[in-house]
């Protein structure tokens, strides 16, 4: 720690032969730090503890002894910060997604932000303008498809930025594209989930045959997939499906049996879906549906009745195959429900976001119990037109509802976030 002063105006008819500094961390207990024997009026205290407060004071000696000390002053000694540990480098399209763990040792100053450096070749370092940023993470942007990077990160206080972690390497690259189904005009409306294996299962329509379809993929990037017609019907069977994943690991999927119109779910008997049970659930009418496992096993589905009724319903199926469900309307007033979608809630209810066409707005219905019986209905965005897209749901970390959705009044993409009821 450098320490200043001035030196007295009354020397005491003796010349001043030294300074004696003093410092404390409880103010009354006083050490005496020992440079030898100086004039100089200015010293630099070391052996400190990095984070701990001390309290300083000086005295001047001449021949007949040690005068008073002067006033105190307090300051924290502090250095870099220690060596992030833990860095971990996921690539993406022209992006790398970087975390990692704080140092044990701020040195003694709080880090106040991260400097991420990228290089090619392991000499070069580039550092990643992400501006300052408390959380241990960042992706780093504008990086070349298919060049190799290696990644480091440093933490930064007040003395400036520490030791770097150990190095991470990473290289980004191009989306894989693969083609799943051929068979004719399919692939519409369709719906993807993860399976407990990790590789995706995708629901969809095959516009020529009239099917419900699904594809097992055999790898996460699903080079393979195994086929299968899971509802043969008329043309548009199949249409407006949700695939989940139920918790026996085997997908569950609701759609549109356009022959009567119903609304219906395949629970598949194991994780390919080669064989799956069908049933009926609601013969009103039903499209545009969304399907989510509750937080007792069993689906819940959100659709539109579209039969000329056009309300917003749920289904809330009573077991895990979903043999028989509870159906409720949430919204009748007007032509609502439209592109609805649904998620669970931190407190493990029921959550749904939908378009009412009558008034141009964008809706959320916040259910309060389990089976959505009953819920309350909050308008997001009035007086908009939903793009033809739709939208989409999430719950955020901090519990409330994350929608994202195309606001066609504008021709924006937009994020609506939503506390609950």
């Amino acid at each position: 720690m450098a320490l200043a002063w001035v030196a007295p105006t009354y020397n005491g008819g003796s010349a001043i032969t030294d300074y004696m500094v003093e410092y404390s961390t409880n103010g009354w207990t006083w050490s005496t730090f020992n440079d030898g024997t100086s004039t100089a009026a200015s010293a630099t205290v070391t052996g400190l503890t990095n984070g701990t407060s001390y309290t300083f004071r000086v005295s001047a000696t001449n021949a007949v002894g040690t005068g008073d000390p002067s006033g105190t002053t307090t300051a924290t000694p502090y250095t870099t910060p220690g060596q992030p540990t833990g860095l971990s480098a996921e690539a993406g399209n022209t992006y790398v997604r970087l975390t990692w763990t704080a140092p044990t040792s701020d040195g003694g100053s709080a880090v106040t932000d991260w400097d991420p450096q990228y290089s090619t070749d392991g000499v070069n370092w580039t550092q990643f303008a992400d501006g300052e940023k408390l959380a241990p993470t960042a992706v780093v942007t504008d990086l070349t498809n298919g060049t190799a990077y290696t990644f480091r990160v440093k933490a930064v206080n007040a003395a400036g930025g520490g030791t770097p972690s150990t190095s991470e390497a990473a290289t980004p690259a191009n989306p894989t594209l693969t083609t799943v189904d051929s068979g004719g005009n399919v692939g519409t409306y369709s719906s993807i989930a993860i399976g407990n294996d990790g590789n995706p299962v995708i629901s969809y329509w095959d516009n020529v045959n009239g099917d419900l379809k699904v594809a097992a993929c055999s790898n996460p990037t699903c080079t393979s997939a195994t086929l299968t017609s899971v509802h043969t019907g008329s043309s548009g069977t199949g249409a407006h499906s949700s695939i989940t994943i139920g918790n026996d690991g085997n997908p569950i999927v609701s759609y549109l049996n356009a022959t009567t119109a119903a609304l219906m779910v395949a629970a598949c008997s194991n994780p390919a879906c080669s064989s799956s049970v069908l049933r009926t659930l609601d013969t009103v009418g039903a499209d545009e549906t969304s399907i989510m496992i509750g937080a007792d096993g069993n689906p819940v589905i959100s659709y539109h009745a579209g039969s000329g009724t056009y309300d917003l319903k749920v289904a809330a199926c009573l077991d895990p195959t979903c043999s028989s469900a509870t159906t409720t309307v949430l919204d009748s007033e007007g032509q609502v429900g439209q592109k609805s979608a649904i998620a669970l809630t931190d407190n493990n209810l029921p959550v749904v976001s939908y378009y009412d066409e009558s008034n141009k707005d964008l809706k959320l219905a916040s259910c309060l119990n389990a089976t959505c019986t009953e819920a309350v209905l909050t308008v997001v965005d009035s007086a908009r037109l939903l793009g033809n897209g739709g939208h989409g749901i999430a719950i955020g970390s901090d519990g409330r509802a994350v929608i994202s959705y195309n606001d066609g009044t504008s021709q924006a993409l937009k994020v609506a976030i939503v506390a609950g009821p």
